[in-house]
């Protein structure tokens, strides 16, 4: 099962990601987000359910703003999966060039579906704070 876990892991690193619109009363923004994996790890939870994992990963990466602006990103997620489908939950900073931080949070679902040849990631991304412009 750690594949499924691997898999997840690339698939959210590898893809390239819209931003939902970040909404003030006087802007809204959007961007794409790349990133790649710092770390991660995997432990088998041991708990006599076949195929039941555990993850933690941290990825770093860039937030390219459609105003051509650049904001470094910082994220931990984690993912408890059986024969890899499951739940994630994601903690993010972004950084902008003017020093202004985003923090967000995520949770959602993933896992395989059409008999292993898709896999579906679901979820909600919301802002929890920030400084500066946010």
């Amino acid at each position: 099962m750690k594949g499924w876990a691997l898999f997840l892991a690339m698939l959210l690193s590898v893809s390239v990601v819209l931003l939902p619109g970040i909404s003030s009363a006087e802007e809204k923004l959007t961007g794409r987000i790349v990133l790649h994996y710092a770390r991660l790890e995997i432990i088998e939870v041991g708990d006599n359910v076949p195929g039941h994992i555990l993850g933690v990963a941290q990825q770093t990466g860039l937030v390219l703003w459609s105003t051509g602006q650049v904001g470094k990103k910082t994220a931990t997620f984690t993912f408890d999966l059986v024969k890899g489908k499951g739940t994630f939950s994601e903690y993010s900073v972004i950084t902008d060039q003017d020093g202004s931080i985003l923090f967000s949070k995520g949770t959602g679902t993933a896992g395989p579906v059409d008999d292993g040849k898709k896999f579906v990631i679901e979820g909600k991304i919301e802002c929890i704070g920030g400084t500066g412009r946010y």
